[in-house]
């Protein structure tokens, strides 16, 4: 006869694949059903390069949408091929940071995600700050590779390292910083938030259309 803590944790495990399968149906369905999609846009004039600089707030574009459009699960074919695969074989990923990814999505599943709020309303009167701080700490936090932010330094309402969810035991994962980004002469702005810090780059199999430039020659010693 199995155990009462043994039947918990299997009811637990199911639940959290029935959630895995319920969003991979929603995100991978027929383009006429899915209510999630994706379409690209041109962008055919905006004031960021006119004689003022603007910042994002009072950023602005003309944009034209173009033809094709995608299932939002076509973005993330690779991480949905690891989920389907651990839902039908239960088979996870052996490269080392695939997996530690996947571990941290299984984590938040199965963990108490819950927010215990004394007043489930004063959502509605938080700052953004404050809700920026709650989103990072209890949900962008636990599934980026680390669970290191940085918050805009000028915003309001600042409580040193306190997560704003009213726990007194809860602080931050994060900190107050300069999360400036573009270019004065452009557009620029600071980002309400930026998570780790960093950016993963990958090189194109094949070069934009852009101007040609003449190919820069190395002096010879």
């Amino acid at each position: 006869m199995s155990s009462g803590s043994k039947k918990r944790r299997t009811e637990s495990e199911g639940d959290v694949e029935k959630e895995l399968l319920d969003a991979l149906i929603q995100i991978c369905a027929d383009m006429n059903d899915s209510s999630i999609i994706l379409t690209p846009l041109k962008i055919e004039c905006c004031n960021a390069t006119s004689s003022h600089a603007a910042s994002f707030s009072k950023a602005c574009c003309d944009t034209k949408p173009y033809d094709t459009r995608v299932l939002f699960g076509d973005v993330f074919r690779n991480g949905i091929s690891i989920l389907r695969d651990f839902e039908v074989s239960k088979k996870i990923p052996k490269e080392k940071q695939t997996l530690f990814v996947f571990n941290k999505l299984m984590d938040l599943l199965k963990g108490d995600r819950r927010l215990n709020l004394s007043d489930p309303l004063k959502l509605r009167s938080m700052s953004g700050t404050e809700l920026t701080v709650l989103v990072a700490n209890h949900l962008l936090g636990k599934l980026a590779t680390s669970s290191c932010y940085l918050v805009d330094k000028n915003c309001n309402g600042k409580k040193g390292d306190q997560c704003f969810c009213g726990e007194d035991s809860c602080t931050m994962t994060g900190t107050y910083g300069d999360t400036s980004i573009g270019n004065p002469e452009v557009w620029h702005g600071n980002l309400d938030i930026i998570i780790n810090n960093d950016l993963a780059v990958e090189s194109l199999d094949e070069q934009p259309d852009t101007p040609e430039t003449p190919e820069k020659k190395t002096p010879k010693s």
